[in-house]
């Protein structure tokens, strides 16, 4: 007799019952079309991780199917040299076109902060503004089942804010205020800006050192 718990087919469960989304990893339209019929067939609940750049080919199957789709960085090279240059930058807004529920995604921790400026890429071919935000924000909160919890401004969800001086999506922008939880965060003192001042000293340190050395 069998053990009567098996915790690799325990951790199944969830997906099985359609409580948790199996996340599929597609590269081209002919791998978005397989994994939509294998979703179909095992009855899940499915999401696409787009890693190429062919997913606007298929956007209707995909909104027939209505399987959402996490998309990469706007700035990786087009999958065939065929394509026109600016496939991957108008992709997010042919799939909001086509009504796609999308959002994006980096592949590290490394890059994420790289997102806004895809979100950015993205508007400037096309996407409106407000879609490109909610691609950031309330959709991968709906995509993942916590829009519950975070994802959008509304009572009783996590007060995760952020306070810009412009657009969210613009490279230039800088963060004022940030609240994780409801508690503020001091933007002006961590790793980033510490190594910001150190660099700038040792720029300013080497600048005044030219200047002295330079006859007069």
């Amino acid at each position: 007799r069998g053990p009567d718990f098996d915790s690799q087919l325990e951790a199944v469960i969830p997906f099985a019952r359609k409580e948790k989304p199996v996340v599929i990893r597609v590269r081209s339209a002919t791998d978005i079309l397989d994994a939509i019929d294998f979703a179909k067939e095992l009855d899940i609940k499915a999401v696409l991780r787009d890693q190429g750049t062919e997913s606007w080919k298929v956007a209707d199957k995909i909104k027939e199917a209505g399987i959402p789709i996490l998309i990469s960085s706007v700035t990786q090279s087009v999958s065939s040299s065929y394509y026109p240059y600016d496939t991957v930058y108008s992709l997010p807004a042919k799939l909001h076109e086509a009504g796609v529920l999308f959002a994006f995604y980096t592949g590290s921790n490394t890059h994420a902060r790289d997102l806004p400026l895809s979100a950015g890429i993205a508007v400037g071919f096309g996407l409106p503004e407000d879609a490109a935000i909610a691609a950031l924000t309330g959709n991968t909160a709906r995509i993942f089942g916590v829009d519950d919890q975070v994802g959008t401004l509304d009572v009783g969800k996590r007060a995760d804010i952020i306070v810009t001086d412009r657009s969210p999506l613009q490279a230039t922008s800088n963060v004022i205020h940030m609240f994780i939880g409801g508690k503020p965060i001091d933007v002006d003192d961590n790793m980033h800006t510490d190594l910001y001042k150190k660099y700038m000293k040792r720029l300013k340190r080497h600048g005044a050192e030219l200047e002295t050395s330079v006859p007069q």
